[in-house]
């Protein structure tokens, strides 16, 4: 499989976040569909002008996010998806408002095969965290689903972040990552500021697209808010 992004995660910043293994080619024990419905959920951040990104992929879903800066300002997104039956189809989607190429390495949070030492993990859950001035998103946190060898769906347990004041007024990153809830931040991430989870509504759904909310003015322009394109996960005796 092709994860482009996974070897340009820095220590210091992201506290841990897995590498998305490579996989075998094959197909999943049972066989499962994303009906057509779209659900959008609330938006974590501040709402703006909207732009869908998702891939082309008729049957997949989120497993990993990244975003990139200009200026310090986050102005470019990346999606990759996995086929919900096959792990070797993967595709990515990326959009920019930088107007110039991003000059900040990526913030990368993703589910990893091996992480959880789980296959078939989606992303449908997310939550922001913004900046002091509350204008520009500086992390953001996954929750995620499972869909097991009978096709069923349940949600991974959540294992909340957490931050650490040091001396002299020092700081850890605001944010711990784990293999159940991946997670990524800037170190300009006020850790008191992260925002309301954006969450698939029912239990059989994951997502598979985003929404993406961006502020106005020159280019580039900032991504103040996330919201997810949900859909639901049936068993397909096909």
């Amino acid at each position: 499989m092709t994860y482009p992004l996974q070897q340009r995660l820095v220590l210091g910043i992201l506290v841990f976040i897995p590498l998305i293994a490579l996989s075998d080619t094959g197909s999943y024990a049972a066989n499962v569909r994303l009906q057509s419905t779209i659900e959008t959920t609330s938006v974590s951040g501040f709402k703006g002008t909207t732009q869908v990104l998702k891939t082309d992929g008729a049957n997949q879903a989120l497993y990993a996010i990244s975003s990139s800066e200009r200026r310090d300002v986050p102005c470019n997104i990346e999606v990759s998806t996995e086929d919900l039956n096959q792990r070797d189809a993967r595709s990515t989607a990326k959009r920019s408002w930088c107007g110039k190429p991003a000059t900040s390495r990526p913030l990368l949070a993703g589910y990893s095969d091996n992480g959880l030492n789980e296959t078939r993990v989606f992303i449908s859950g997310l939550r922001v965290c913004m900046n002091r001035a509350d204008k520009r998103i500086k992390g953001f946190q996954l929750a995620g689903k499972h869909i097991d060898d009978n096709g069923r769906v349940s949600p991974i347990e959540f294992k909340p972040y957490s931050y650490v004041r040091g001396g002299g007024g020092s700081r850890i990153p605001p944010v711990i990552s784990t293999p159940e809830n991946p997670a990524t931040a800037r170190p300009n991430c006020d850790a008191g500021n992260w925002k309301r989870w954006a969450t698939c509504s029912r239990p059989d759904q994951v997502a598979t697209g985003l929404v993406v909310h961006v502020g106005a003015g020159n280019l580039p322009r900032a991504i103040t808010g996330i919201a997810l394109r949900c859909q639901i996960v049936s068993f397909s005796r096909l």
